[in-house]
């Protein structure tokens, strides 16, 4: 698991499942992928759908092919969880 946290949410990404493949990216390239291209950006112009916690979650899952399960926070007790079925 690893925990990004940006200037307005914070995203908790899951590791892969047994049956995806061995490849796990570091924390730098996490943040890359995900941190840097969302902290204190207008998300209705960087992200190309409309970017609820829910579709931000989702959209983690599709940046990072091993990851499987993502959760945005939002607030203090408003968490979105994106999962896939394995």
């Amino acid at each position: 698991m690893c925990m990004v946290t940006t200037g307005i949410s914070r995203y908790i990404v899951s590791r892969v499942s047994s049956t995806k493949t061995a490849w796990w990216p570091t924390f730098s390239e996490v943040k890359r992928l995900i941190h840097d291209r969302l902290d204190h950006a207008d998300l209705n112009k960087v992200l190309p759908f409309n970017p609820t916690a829910e579709n931000i979650a989702h959209w983690i899952t599709e940046q990072i092919p091993t990851c499987y399960k993502a959760e945005v926070q939002e607030s203090e007790g408003n968490v979105a969880i994106y999962e896939e079925d394995l």
